[in-house]
């Protein structure tokens, strides 16, 4: 009788761990579930920008222009136009030339042997990079732009500057055509530095020295 006795609270113990088991199993489960279901999925992707970024349009174009895609290693030439969008690079060739449209920001005008980046495009805040070249840039003032140029960044938040820089010259030729603008860069001491660009007239922005003064041409 007592063995019966010890066999059924045996019997008891071992259900008891079993479903205790599978509670804590189905638990430990549902809670992975859970959490997998408020783990936010990541929108980032290589090959599409986000959606709420602007768009450009090559308005105009001549020679031969080449294109870098956001999934590109290299520019390639550019046969068929096509909308401009964050994360993408144009360039063009000598004797060539292109004008990109935002509607929200205005205009560039690529002259022959320029290199534009398009770092950012969402509407609070068009941000390019200028590697050479020479380009006009015409902000329409609804949103601003934001120039990286070596070392330095300008912004404008409307009217017309013009910007030209060489690979193997240090010396960049900042044009305020309309309006001001700004600059902003870390001189050699590593000091914030910080200047107006008064409208017509023309600035050199050195970028070995980390220097911008006004030509007073």
């Amino acid at each position: 009788m007592k063995d019966l006795v010890l066999f059924f609270i045996s019997l008891l113990i071992g259900i008891g761990a079993v479903f205790g088991y599978s509670i804590f199993k189905t638990q430990n489960i549902s809670q992975k579930l859970d959490k997998e279901k408020k783990t936010p999925k990541s929108r980032f992707s290589i090959e599409s920008p986000p959606s709420e970024t602007l768009k450009g349009l090559i308005a105009t174009r001549s020679g031969t222009l080449l294109w870098e895609s956001r999934i590109a290693t290299a520019p390639a030439k550019l046969e068929n136009t096509v909308p401009i969008q964050q994360g993408e690079r144009l360039l063009t060739e000598t004797k060539s030339q292109a004008t990109v449209n935002f509607d929200r920001v205005g205009s560039f005008e690529l002259a022959e042997n320029s290199d534009l980046s398009f770092i950012q495009t969402l509407p609070v805040n068009l941000v390019v990079e200028q590697k050479k070249g020479k380009i006009k840039y015409t902000v329409n003032g609804k949103t601003p732009l934001s120039i990286k140029i070596r070392s330095a960044l300008i912004a404008k938040k409307s009217g017309i500057i013009e910007i030209a820089l060489e690979d193997d010259d240090p010396i960049i030729l900042l044009s305020t055509l309309q309006g001001t603008a700004r600059i902003g860069f870390n001189d050699l001491d590593y000091h914030s530095q910080v200047f107006t660009l008064r409208e017509g007239q023309i600035y050199e922005f050195n970028s070995d020295e980390r220097t911008a003064i006004n030509t007073g041409i």
